[in-house]
């Protein structure tokens, strides 16, 4: 099964609500994550009725792809991950297996992983080499990897902890220390941002259908 815009629309729109969640606050409702998998199951059901969706390669990718989602699912157990990512791969991958002749959702996602790397790793930068400009002490071998938190940023975490991460039933989102995010009004502590990968996943595999099918 090739993607069409059809396909490409239902994955943007059943996952939005997902990406917003997760820029906003950096946790994603479950409803938002089972948007997603109804998509996904609407569109293995057109596939296979409609679409001539084939075992290969089709099939392969978006087994695949749920693959690589199930494995982050099991890794955020254990890792400053949250579940959601693995979902949003997951889904992502069934919805949008082939296209052009290469997985469009294993592409996009990796795309879009490294998009996010590279943002935390330039907003890092960018942290310190003003640290560096005003004669703050920096340590060079922290520039691309944490920062001196700010007043007023919201979604820090402190550079030594690890996770895993949840949200409990006041929607804070906390690992065994406590609550997960630094105060946004404190300062001065070494932090890394805090990722909200569902937006550059979803944006990453979108590009990538862009880019293909134009």
């Amino acid at each position: 099964m090739e993607c069409g815009v059809v396909q490409v629309a239902l994955a943007g729109a059943a996952l939005a609500p997902a990406a917003i969640c997760d820029a906003r606050s950096r946790s994603v409702p479950v409803w938002s994550l089972c948007l997603g998998w109804a998509a996904a199951c609407v569109s293995v059901v057109y596939g296979v009725s409609w679409g001539g969706m084939s075992w290969w390669p089709a099939g392969a990718a978006a087994a695949l792809g749920c693959a690589c989602g199930g494995l982050l699912v099991v890794v955020s157990r254990r890792a400053m991950l949250g579940s959601a990512d693995g979902h949003a791969v997951g889904a992502l991958g069934v919805m949008l297996p082939w296209c052009d002749g290469a997985p469009l959702a294993l592409c996009g996602v990796a795309a879009g992983c490294a998009a996010a790397l590279a943002w935390a790793a330039a907003l890092n930068a960018w942290y310190n080499l003003r640290d560096m400009a005003a004669g703050r002490p920096a340590r060079l071998s922290h520039l691309f990897a944490c920062h001196r938190k700010r007043p007023g940023e919201r979604f820090a975490v402190a550079y030594r902890r690890g996770g895993p991460a949840y949200v409990d039933d006041a929607g804070t989102v906390r690992d065994a220390d406590g609550d997960l995010f630094e105060p946004a009004s404190s300062g001065g502590r070494t932090v890394r941002p805090a990722i909200p990968m569902v937006p550059f996943v979803l944006c990453g595999t979108l590009a990538a259908a862009l880019y293909l099918m134009v």
